[in-house]
């Protein structure tokens, strides 16, 4: 049960920042008629697209395993390897009531105590990033303070204090991704994790424009 809580928690924490990343797309766009339709983001190269049920299928094709779904939300969450981490917890998302349209995928990686394995962590999936994506479109790498800590005992403690940031967003046509080391503190842990959120364009617009047809 506490599992449970806890991926439904970071969850809700990483979607506020996906959310973000959605009005930023759409903002881009005055009307489903003014721009062509691009293509789909990828996840493990299967395009975020489609249903929750559909989508589903597929990541359990890459080894995925799922282990739990919030109907409620639509949300399903998995676990399993990727992009070669062992253990991480990849969440989908759909964006509507029903999950007919699938919109995004988080991931989150194991926690780690030492900053030093977070940083390493971050600049490898970076380098990555960058060499598939190209330069990051904006990158905040700093710590609250007036003095940049010099050693990894406050680093982390700059981390546990929500007083870091460390996040690079990655555009493309069709979507973006989101790189970050955060701090997460809960009755029951605390936990540090790096995460990638990744939001596909077309239905991130087209999941705003359903919202300003509403009005």
């Amino acid at each position: 049960m506490k599992r449970l809580i806890l991926l439904l928690l970071v969850f809700v924490s990483l979607v506020g920042g996906a959310q973000s990343v959605v009005q930023r797309l759409s903002s881009n766009t005055t009307g489903r008629d003014s721009v062509p339709v691009p293509q789909h983001m990828k996840f493990m190269g299967i395009p975020i697209d489609g249903t929750l049920t559909s989508f589903t299928k597929e990541l359990k094709k890459k080894g995925l395993k799922h282990i739990e779904t919030f109907d409620r939300e639509q949300i399903k969450f998995f676990v399993g390897n990727f992009a070669g981490y062992t253990d991480c917890l990849v969440y989908a998302i759909a964006a509507s009531p029903e999950g007919s349209r699938v919109v995004g995928v988080v991931v989150t990686f194991a926690p780690d105590e030492k900053w030093s394995g977070l940083a390493s962590q971050y600049e490898t999936l970076k380098r990555r990033l960058t060499s598939k994506y190209g330069k990051p479109a904006t990158c905040v790498e700093r710590f609250q303070t007036y003095v940049q800590p010099n050693d990894d005992f406050m680093r982390m403690q700059y981390l546990k204090s929500d007083k870091c940031e460390y996040k690079c967003v990655f555009e493309t046509e069709e979507g973006m991704i989101a790189l970050e080391i955060s701090h997460k503190d809960w009755d029951f842990g605390d936990f540090n994790n790096v995460s990638l959120t990744y939001i596909d364009r077309a239905n991130g617009v087209a999941m705003d424009q359903d919202a300003i047809d509403d009005l």
